[in-house]
């Protein structure tokens, strides 16, 4: 089960050891992750609570940080 918690009041974010996952009002926004071997991953760009999700897995690594970038 991911963790799930409110970053900012308009978003919802949701991450666990290979995923990070943000929904939040308006946008454009992605989620961003920051990988165990240095290498940051990005989720597509959506808006109005679509949910983006950064997959650590496509470049063979776990989860170290993790947000959302307002684009």
């Amino acid at each position: 089960m991911p963790n799930t918690h409110q970053p900012r009041s308009n978003c919802v974010d949701r991450h666990h050891s290979n995923t990070q996952g943000v929904a939040c009002a308006g946008g454009p926004y992605q989620a961003w992750a920051k990988c165990a071997n240095g290498r940051y991953v990005f989720g597509h760009a959506v808006r109005n609570y679509s949910w983006s999700y950064a997959y650590r897995t496509s470049v063979h690594s776990y989860r170290v940080a993790g947000d959302v970038n307002h684009l």
